[in-house]
């Protein structure tokens, strides 16, 4: 298998997703705290847990596709 490209994953359709978010409760730095697959992606619709150490909020966000939807 070749090499991913820039901007691509290694896995068909995975997404990735960043380690960390800014805080909309506080605006400090949210960290990533779901472990990535190591044998596969993340794929839309996978749920991705943050938490703010600076006012301990928790954000799970949903994947979404990022085509949009179909017309």
């Amino acid at each position: 298998m070749a090499p991913p490209q820039r901007g691509r994953t290694a896995y068909p359709g995975s997404m990735e997703v960043p380690e960390t978010i800014t805080c909309v409760e506080c605006g400090g730095t949210a960290g990533r705290i779901t472990p990535l697959p190591p044998d596969e992606g993340l794929l839309p619709g996978d749920v991705v847990a943050y938490v703010c150490p600076d006012c301990g909020q928790r954000f799970d966000i949903v994947l979404e596709d990022e085509e949009g939807p179909a017309d």
